[in-house]
């Protein structure tokens, strides 16, 4: 008797514990973590929600799948021909210009680093020839990955009229795993702070979690993040810890005045759940 009310004590204290970390979530976000092969955190981890720029994932691994198969290499250029948006006001861009070529490496690092929509729109083109085609495509390796809760829209992950871009936290825990498995260079992309045009302009990395980043944090080295006004606040977030790596996944987090704020929610949860 004695024993198995240690046990329940025991139960209890973890409960508790455990609340008070969930308490502090809004009711509406997604939490997903995993370290090594085990989920060790979930929260709505299993419904859709919009994704924003996480969208950018998906083309990272296409634009490795592709280079691995032969279709295209770092060095492939494509020549910006018409405008890319109809709109392009308040969009994360680096001002690709029309009737200039870039490489397949100058359009990706401005995408995964500082999320830029007008390299992720080009790389589309580049690779299937239409939006349309490119997002059919997205969606058929989202099928071949078996992403149940996965669904693309358009390349960007942008705000439009009608659906828009939506995954689970686990599918793109998932996601970022196949990543990591078949194509672990792209951590070499994810890990940097700043990415320089030809011209020398700098453009910051979104991830602040980054050492030498505002929030910095020992042992991350990517992965990606995105807002907009239908998907608040998105992450994805993975490093090494005590010898692991671990992934962790936020989605709809409300936007807060200020920029270290929001870094400092997917700290905390770091900090809760990764030993």
């Amino acid at each position: 008797m004695k024993k198995l009310f240690f046990i329940w004590m025991i139960v209890a204290i973890i409960v508790f514990f455990q609340w008070d970390t969930i308490r502090n979530w809004n009711t509406e976000e997604a939490l997903y973590i995993e370290q090594g092969d085990e989920a060790i955190a979930k929260i709505n981890s299993s419904k859709a929600y919009p994704i924003a720029s996480l969208t950018k994932v998906m083309t990272s691994y296409i634009v490795f799948d592709y280079i691995e198969r032969g279709r295209i290499t770092w060095d492939t250029s494509f020549t910006i021909e018409q405008p890319l948006f109809d709109d392009a006001s308040g969009l994360a861009m680096i001002g690709l210009q029309v009737g200039q070529s870039y490489t397949v490496r100058e359009l990706y690092e401005s995408m995964m680093i500082t999320s830029a929509n007008d390299s992720a729109m080009a790389l589309a083109l580049l690779l299937n020839g239409s939006e349309q085609q490119f997002v059919e495509n997205m969606n058929h390796y989202a099928n071949e990955m078996d992403l149940k809760k996965t669904n693309f829209i358009n390349a960007t992950g942008l705000d439009q009229s009608g659906p828009v871009n939506e995954a689970s936290a686990e599918d793109l825990a998932k996601l970022v795993q196949f990543h990591l498995r078949y194509y672990p260079e792209v951590l070499e992309t994810t890990k940097k702070t700043h990415y320089v045009t030809r011209s020398g302009k700098k453009y910051w990395s979104t991830n602040h979690l980054l050492p030498g980043m505002p929030q910095a944090r020992t042992g991350v080295d990517g992965f990606k993040t995105g807002y907009t006004y239908r998907a608040n606040d998105t992450y994805i977030v993975t490093g090494i810890q005590d010898g692991e790596r671990y992934v962790v996944v936020m989605l709809n987090v409300p936007r807060q005045d200020k920029q270290t704020e929001k870094f400092e929610k997917m700290n905390e949860a770091i900090r809760e759940y990764v030993r």
